[in-house]
């Protein structure tokens, strides 16, 4: 396992490196609540174990530039993504920003997404001094923190179909996650 992570950061194995976080990383490991069904079909990817193989990479990136890679590789080995695979990608990546402003649980549902907040967030100073401020003061859409036992808000999504809706979560989490 070190090996692997030594070679994910650049480095030889065994080669002495620190262990830092960088602004990027997530912050929690965030649910996913999604009102569409997250799968690859089988007519996409007919062979079962490629299918889990790419599932299993899926639920375990944990920076936005593996999907892209990951959105290019299929491409490549089996044509143009269907639907359903875009929106698996669009989610995963969706829970990797929202992991970054210290969201615990996601639900995505129709026009809204709602953002469950960890109580880690209470601890960093960057999150109310930057991260609050930032979805406060944004214009792309209605934010509404909501009446719950931990904080929470509700962001009102724009657009005529699902991708569309998806595509607009992605780019206002990286508005909030970029200006911070």
């Amino acid at each position: 396992d070190e090996a692997v992570n030594e070679l994910k950061q650049g480095l030889t194995p065994g080669e002495e490196y620190a262990d830092v976080a960088t602004e990027t990383k997530a912050k929690t490991d965030a649910k996913l609540d999604v009102d569409f069904d997250l799968f690859i079909p089988e007519k996409y990817i007919p062979g079962e174990m490629e299918r889990i193989t790419v599932y299993h990479r899926l639920v375990n990136f944990s920076e936005g530039d593996q999907i892209n890679e990951m959105k290019l590789e299929l491409e490549d080995r089996f044509g143009k993504l269907p639907q359903e695979v875009a929106h698996f990608l669009s989610a995963v990546e969706i829970k990797l920003l929202a992991a970054q402003l210290y969201a615990k649980r996601i639900v995505l549902k129709s026009d809204r997404m709602k953002l469950f907040f960890a109580e880690e967030a209470q601890h960093d100073d960057l999150f109310f001094a930057a991260i609050i401020p930032q979805l406060m003061q944004q214009k792309k859409t209605a934010v509404k923190f909501m009446d719950q036992k931990d904080l929470a808000v509700e962001i009102k999504l724009q657009g005529h179909t699902r991708i569309d809706t998806l595509d607009f979560a992605k780019i206002f989490l990286r508005t909030i996650t970029e200006n911070r």
